[in-house]
């Protein structure tokens, strides 16, 4: 049996594309806080990628109950003719994004 990736990646970076891909929404925030938690444990930097509100409002929700919240943020990139740029949402800011449904997909 293999060990999970976040476990085996200690001090270094995990990347997950389409992370809630076959979660359903209610396992999401669960999942989000253990990520958070064992990301800080083992010095991991986790990357995921999304395209469900789902799964964002998770995030927010998990980053309100873990007990040091700056251990997440969200971006977004933003396209803007040939130049892209990171928009970057503390926790905070998403707490006010997710509760005015601002897109930040």
């Amino acid at each position: 049996m293999e060990e999970p990736a976040a476990v085996t990646s200690n001090g270094g970076v995990l990347l997950v594309d389409e992370i809630d891909t076959g979660l359903h929404y209610s396992a999401q925030t669960s999942m989000w806080r253990l990520l958070m938690e064992t990301a800080e444990r083992l010095n991991v930097q986790i990357f995921t990628t999304t395209h469900s509100w789902d799964c964002v409002c998770s995030f927010q929700e998990a980053l309100g109950k873990v007990s040091n919240s700056s251990v997440g943020k969200l971006f977004r990139i933003e396209t803007q003719g040939e130049y892209s740029r990171a928009v970057v949402y503390e926790p905070d800011e998403l707490v006010v994004a997710v509760r005015q449904s601002v897109e930040v997909r």
